[in-house]
């Protein structure tokens, strides 16, 4: 009832340590089914994959996991 109207007397938390670390592009990325886009793609993920070894590199952090999302467009979308 009292977080409900801004009340809240738990303590303030510092800010935790990171805990992933990554790269994202998720507008602009169109990728078909043809050998020029397979090319295409192979050196689009190198180039995310070269990003996240710099960023991993220069924050001195390491890795136990990889995880990637790839979506595809929905039939009869356009957009």
């Amino acid at each position: 009832f009292d977080t409900s109207r801004g009340r809240d007397e738990r303590a303030v938390e510092p800010i935790k340590p990171r805990k992933s670390l990554g790269a994202e592009v998720n507008w602009g990325v169109r990728f078909f089914d043809t050998p020029e886009d397979q090319l295409k793609c192979d050196a689009f993920l190198g180039d995310i994959a070269e990003e996240v070894a710099e960023r991993l590199h220069q924050s001195g952090a390491g890795g136990s996991r990889l995880s990637m999302r790839i979506m595809r467009q929905r039939k009869g979308h356009d957009g």
